[in-house]
Parts: C-alpha cells; structure tokens; sequence
C-alpha cells in the first residue's frame, strides 16, 4: 500500500468519524440507528486495513511523518570518554 493509498484511507476514516459524531449529537434523525452501525463496520475495516499496513513495516518504521530507526546506531549514551 502507498502512502497516498494510505493518507485516502485516513481522510476516509476521518470523515466517517466526523459522521459518526454528527449523528450522535442528532437524538432524534430517522434510521440514525441504522447508519451508525454501517459507519462502524466501515470504520472497523478501514482500522483493519490501517494495522495491517503498520504491522507489514520492518526495518525503519514511518509514523506520524516521524523516521524510528528499529536498531540503534551509533555511540551508546552511558559510554565514558
């Protein structure tokens, strides 16, 4: 998966969860009930797609635009001069 794919896939979460929001602060909409539970699944598969991703990374890991090396390089801190 690409990061582009990936960003689309975030927005699309987003978007949902701002949804999702909006439908609970509406008491009383017609078939809320109803759409809440799709925009769950939805959300559910969109996680899953999401760690199935980060689960996938091996060597350096990018998240949150951050570079995480998995092993350490270079002089360890406690060494005496």
């Amino acid at each position: 998966m690409t990061r582009i794919e990936l960003n689309a896939i975030r927005r699309k979460l987003r978007e949902l969860n701002l949804e999702y929001s909006a439908l609970l602060r509406d008491r009383f909409g017609e078939g809320r009930f109803a759409r809440m539970a799709k925009l769950r699944a939805e959300r559910n598969a969109l996680v899953a797609l999401i760690a199935e991703h980060d689960g996938r990374d091996t060597g350096a890991l990018r998240r949150n635009g951050a570079f995480h090396a998995t092993t350490l390089e270079g002089f360890p801190l406690d060494a005496q001069a």
